[in-house]
This record gives structure tokens, sequence and C-alpha cells, in this order.
């Protein structure tokens, strides 16, 4: 999943394990998760959870408490919150109606390697309108992000067990140079006439993260594996990932052959780019100390690349219902495709020639 979500946001969530829908493209699981509406009546609710360490009972075996581990050194929950609003109603009574929810989740983790506080917040706005536009059009909107925004993440290193605080991540979203930010739907459903019904839908996803060092990038980057500490700074992460998503599916229901008929057919496109960078802070030299007699050291250049990735699908079916049976029968062609886009990377600072840029048009 590209996102965390606030669950209860959901009206409902619906999981297939098999038998698929002839609209969905590959085998396996299917979940859709239908987001709340607003009605002619106004309505909303509140949750709140809170947790902290003096709620929690200490659980360090003997044999650290024997080295001098406390509970307070010791890796621990220091707070666990979790607290959302949604609420919904008319705009306009019979033709308009709103649905907007919040939620926040704070956990914070002590952790002894490296004597810090390492804390995950989880943000989901969501805000959700239906405008019944004509007698047969109902036309919907829907914003959503989901925000995941982490202080001392630790690089996950081998060998190091102490990360300075300096060298750990803050991690936050990111995206394309777009004002618009997060998921952002618009649908139309539209009924042809007592049998037939049409519903459009396109989507632009908007969404990443980023990996930012807490000691920022004008600070150099090290490792000593003698002592199992890391000092300095580290590394920036960027991974973007917007997507764009269109689908028109057509339902038609007929009376055929002493049968019944629910025709589907539609068609789908989507694009997806994957950019992913890498940049070394300071000189984009990082320090390594092996051993007291193995010191060394490893220039990076910056690292930076993406791909796009395109989906093509049409699909034909039908579900005939013939007094106790029921056939689904149908047909689908999906085509994959993909190039890798164009980059600029840039030289390592101190050795631009050994270690020099590149330029790629993509293909």
């Amino acid at each position: 999943s590209p996102s965390y979500y606030n669950y209860d946001n959901f009206e409902e969530i619906q999981v297939s394990t098999a038998g698929q829908d002839i609209k969905q493209p590959t085998g396996g699981m299917g979940l859709n998760l239908v987001v709340k509406r607003g009605t002619n009546l106004f309505h909303g609710g509140f949750r709140g959870y809170f947790d902290n360490e003096s709620m929690e009972s200490s659980n360090v075996p003997a044999e650290l408490a024997a080295t001098g581990t406390t509970h307070a050194t010791s890796d621990h929950n220091k707070q666990i919150s979790d607290y959302g609003y949604d609420i919904g109603g008319p705009v306009l009574r019979d033709h308009a109606w709103f649905y907007n929810s919040y939620s926040i989740q704070d956990v914070r983790l002590v952790r002894r390697a490296g004597a810090l506080v390492d804390r995950t917040q989880l943000k989901n706005p969501d805000v959700k309108l239906n405008w019944q536009a004509t007698k047969k059009d109902m036309v919907s909107f829907l914003y959503f992000d989901g925000f995941k925004i982490k202080e001392g993440r630790s690089p996950g290193i081998s060998g190091i067990l102490f990360d300075a605080p300096t060298a750990t991540f803050h991690q936050d979203n990111t995206y394309t140079d777009s004002p618009l930010h997060g998921l952002w739907k618009i649908a139309d459903d539209r009924v042809i006439n007592a049998n037939m019904f049409v519903s459009a839908k396109y989507a632009f996803f908007n969404n990443g993260f980023i990996l930012d060092p807490v000691g920022g990038l004008s600070q150099q980057a090290g490792r000593n594996f003698t002592t199992a500490t890391s000092y300095g700074s580290v590394s920036q992460g960027l991974n973007v990932r917007p997507q764009k998503v269109a689908n028109v599916d057509v339902n038609n229901f007929v009376t055929a052959i002493g049968s019944s008929h629910d025709l589907k057919y539609g068609f789908g496109f989507r694009t997806v780019d994957a950019v992913s960078g890498t940049l070394w802070p300071g000189n984009g030299i990082l320090a390594i100390e092996n051993s007291p007699t193995d010191l060394r050291a490893q220039v990076f250049r910056q690292g930076y690349g993406g791909n796009r990735a395109d989906y093509l699908s049409f699909y034909a079916g039908d579900t005939i219902q013939h007094a106790a049976l029921t056939v689904d029968v149908g047909v689908r062609f999906d085509r994959q495709w993909g190039k890798a886009l164009a980059s600029d990377i840039a030289p390592n600072p101190a050795f631009p020639n050994a270690v020099p840029g590149v330029s790629f048009a993509g293909y």
C-alpha cells in the first residue's frame, strides 16, 4: 500500500480471496475500501486513546538488570496516543453533502541505542463531497493524504549499535512540483436508463517520502565499527511516486433466453513514476574505521534516477443467472510497458574527475 489510513474513514472494507471480479487485473486477495459520505442528517464522532510509560510495568530481565540497565535506559514505550474525529452532513439538503475526518497517531519509543526517542506521527486528513448534479449524475470528489513523520529513525547499518542523534533520519512526506499533494479523485456516476449505469473516475495520487539527515547536509559522515558507533551526519534519501489513474466502467442489466445478465465492460489507464535519489553530506565522503589500523574513505556521487510504468486495460464480462445457477464469463486484456526517465547526476564535490557526474537522456 502506498499510504497509511484512518480506518474510521471507511463505511466498509470488502475483502475477496478468490474468483475476482473481471475489473481486477490480477489474482490473489483484493481489498476495496469504501469511504464514508455525508447524508441529509449531520453525524459525527470523536475517539481518543492515550498510554505512556507511567502506565506500563517494567519487563527488564534479571540478566540485564544485573548490568545496570533500568526501565528508563532500556528499550520501551514512552508514549502512544491516537486521536481522531469525523463529521458529515448536508451542504444543500437532497442535493449536496460533505464528509470530513482527521486522525493523528503519535508513537514514541525510547531506544537504548543512542539514548534517543524514536517518534512516529501518522496524520490522515480526508474530505469527501457528493453532488447530485442532475437527476442522472452523482458527482463525487475525494481528497486524502497519509502523512508519516518520524524523528530519530535509525539508518539500520549492520555493525552499528549506537547512532549519533545527528546520524539518524527525519522522515516526512515529499511530493512532485505539483501544488496538489496527496490523493485527488473526481468521479461521475451516471444512470443512462433503468438498465444501464456508467461510472467514470480520474485520480491523481502525488505521494512520496524523504529521509533527511538530522545533522543536515553540511556535516561529514563517519562510522566506527570498532566502537559500533556512528557520528556526524548520514545520507539523504528521496523517493517520489506520483501516479495518475483513469477508468470508465459500464454495467448493463438485461434479460434474455430465460436468464438475467449483468454485463460489465470498460477500460482503464494508469501511469506511475518512481523517482529515487541519494545524496551524501559534506564533501560526499564517508569515513570508515574498521579497526584502529584499518581506516578508509568511501567516495560517493549523487544517486538519482527514475522509471515510468504505464498500464492499459480493457475488459468485458457477463454474470449469468438462470434459476439456481450462476455463471461468470469474461475476457480481459492488459498491457504494461515502461521506460527509464531522464536524469542529471552531480559529481562528487571533492573528486569530480575521479567520480564525475552523469547525464542520462532516458529511453
